[in-house]
């Protein structure tokens, strides 16, 4: 019963602190393309069976994604066109998240310090203000909302098979997918969870992912062809460009999660007129293999550092701009369910550190937590910071132009 109790604790400990960090984000207006997404989109004025049929029957500016509308038309019934209503229930999806978060990794390692440490990390990081302060990215934290509910299901059905929960999991990953298809990476993300729950991989472990596979073959498909139909792709860029690109971007979003610094909302694809890519582009390949090899070669029996980095090389891989497409090469958006996996280690290692100090000597262990505390605190004044520069188009822009001058230039 005592676990229980400090667990429930825990969770709603880290769903309040996902919130608090957010919230000042409440007070801000519609920004950038929540005139396409709120104000100006007519699909989420009507929750007629005939609204309900369009919204689900087409696309909206060339991505099928209607679990996303619907909830921003059911926003706009009650609420009309107050952007609060909106932020309130961006934050109320990142709460529920970390949560869910804290519930996932409960389940993977039996580690409850962990869990918690891994949660709040993601629930207050500053990188998540994208996702929650924007209201147009609704589809990003209602998409990891059901894909971390079928990660919690699956982990449940592999400890008790029960084919209740398999099926749920299953029903989540088709909703998260018409939320907005970066959800697609889940059918590799369940090889790694069966890793860390101790499953050896074997070819009758294939069936139980097939539904997964031909669901995310589908939808995958589909969005590739209506990014193709709405010229999206951006040109001008090779092949090798788009290997650096993917290199750059694996890079990008580590070190942006472990040093948040100068985030901005545009990170402007670099410009070519010809010229070679910027020398940062070029040594990332070096970078990272670099890395990986090293992560392989030493610690290859450290099983959360490598279920952690297969994660992340999975979760994040839509994101990297192989095809690149949009605005902006990268986006502190994309690293929204992929910094689970580097955030997992991290915590493991300290809760580890914690609990080996508390043995050796209990003041060690209370400067160490302290210490955490301290980062976490950090974090979470600098997301309630970040919210502030989300406030209006004004102030938005101007921090994206004054981090990054060249926007307006950038190929």
């Amino acid at each position: 019963m005592r676990n229980i109790l400090l667990e429930t604790g825990l969770l709603l400990a880290v769903m309040a602190a996902a919130a608090g960090a957010l919230w000042p984000s409440v007070k801000n207006d519609f920004v950038w393309d929540d005139a396409i997404y709120v104000s100006g989109n007519p699909l989420i004025r009507d929750l007629s069976p005939g609204g309900i049929k369009r919204i689900f029957a087409g696309t909206h500016y060339g991505l099928y994604k209607p679990a996303s509308i619907v909830t921003l038309a059911l926003n706009y019934r009650y609420c009309g066109l107050d952007p609060a209503p909106y932020r309130i229930t961006n934050i109320a999806l990142h709460a529920a998240n970390a949560g869910l978060a804290f519930a996932l990794i409960l389940l993977l390692t039996q580690n409850t310090a962990a869990a918690f440490i891994c949660a709040l990390l993601f629930g207050v990081h500053p990188l998540r203000v994208e996702s929650v302060a924007w209201v147009s990215e609704r589809k990003d934290v209602l998409y990891a909302l059901f894909f971390l509910l079928s990660s919690v299901f699956y982990a449940a059905y592999v400890k008790n098979r029960s084919r209740i929960r398999y099926i749920a999991a299953l029903v989540c990953f088709g909703v998260s997918l018409t939320a907005k298809p970066m959800g697609i990476t889940l059918p590799a993300v369940l090889f790694v969870y069966d890793y860390l729950l101790g499953r050896q991989f074997d070819k009758r472990l294939l069936p139980e992912k097939l539904p997964y596979i031909l669901v995310a073959g589908a939808f995958g498909l589909w969005t590739y062809f209506l990014l193709g139909s709405a010229n999206q792709f951006k040109s001008g860029y090779s092949l090798s460009d788009r290997i650096f690109f993917v290199f750059y971007g694996l890079k990008f979003y580590a070190v942006k999660l472990f040093y948040p610094v100068r985030l901005s909302a545009i990170y402007p694809f670099p410009a070519r007129n010809g010229g070679a890519l910027p020398l940062d582009y070029l040594l990332s390949p070096a970078l990272v293999l670099g890395v990986l090899l090293l992560a392989v070669k030493r610690f290859h029996r450290e099983k959360p550092l490598m279920a952690g980095l297969a994660f992340y090389i999975i979760a994040v891989a839509p994101a990297l701009q192989f095809f690149p497409s949009g605005q902006a090469v990268t986006a502190d958006r994309y690293s929204y369910i992929p910094s689970l996996g580097l955030f997992l280690p991290v915590a493991v290692y300290a809760e580890r550190l914690l609990r080996n100090l508390r043995a050796r000597n209990i003041k060690f262990a209370v400067i160490a937590a302290a210490c955490m505390a301290a980062l976490a605190a950090t974090l979470f004044f600098a997301a309630r910071a970040r919210c502030r520069v989300w406030h209006d188009n004004l102030a938005l822009f101007s921090d994206a132009a004054c981090k990054y001058p060249d926007i307006s230039t950038s190929k």
